[in-house]
């Protein structure tokens, strides 16, 4: 049988010299490693920035050189695996300015700067508001509000919904904000407008804010309807 010895015990994994793998690390969950042989059990590499790297032998995934670009979309990656979306968007957000959106398809991973980022001016909520496909944009959470309000302005005028998610601290209050704001916005500069809607569509924060606070140890107030 495939993957084991005749005695019955399974086969050691086969990790080939010079190739890099997946290693899970500690701090980083997962790092991209050369491997450089093994020694009683215990598998060597070398990390990118040079330092040597030991665990048990064990099955690993290879990795692509796409993997380590740090893509807009995820989907254009041939290989995808949890250390794969992991890499990419640490690889983004390490830039010397912080890309904190990462798409996988239309779906928005964000990251929370922890820090004022210049990338929510209204020169750029125009360019998603004029945008006829957001795709053809760099990632970012006003394209998520562009794509519903596509939506209900499609022949099909289909009710939208957008679902924002994370753990406490992760920036959902912040996110729910910038959409709201950039769905108001776009409402408001349309021909003839809306009289007051920008106000009302803000309004609904604090009332959302009310229905579910909580203390973690994370956040003392806690969005809970994120």
């Amino acid at each position: 049988m495939s993957g084991q010895r005749q005695n019955g015990e399974a086969a050691a994994p086969i990790l080939v010299p010079g190739s890099r793998y997946w290693v899970p690390h500690p701090e980083l969950v997962f790092v991209p490693a050369l491997y450089t042989g093994s020694e009683e059990g215990s598998a060597q590499f070398l990390l990118s920035e040079g330092s040597k790297y030991e665990l048990r032998v064990q099955a690993l995934e290879l990795v692509y050189d796409a993997q380590l670009e740090g893509v807009g979309n995820i989907c254009a990656l041939e290989f995808v695996s949890q250390a794969a979306v992991m890499h990419t968007v640490r690889t983004r957000y390490l830039r010397e300015s912080p890309q904190v959106y990462t798409r996988v398809a239309k779906i928005m991973i964000a990251v929370n700067p922890f820090q004022s980022l210049p990338i929510y001016s209204v020169a750029v909520m125009q360019r998603y508001l004029d945008a006829r496909d957001t795709m053809e944009l760099d990632p970012h959470i006003f394209a998520i509000g562009s794509d519903a309000l596509r939506g209900l302005r499609s022949a099909e005028q289909r009710n939208q919904a957008v679902l924002i998610s994370g753990e406490s601290g992760a920036g959902k209050t912040e996110s729910t904000k910038l959409v709201l704001s950039f769905i108001s916005e776009a409402l408001t500069g349309t021909s003839g407008g809306i009289n007051g809607i920008q106000d009302k569509i803000m309004q609904t924060n604090p009332v959302l804010e009310s229905f579910g606070n909580a203390m973690t140890v994370r956040n003392n107030n806690s969005s809970r309807f994120g």
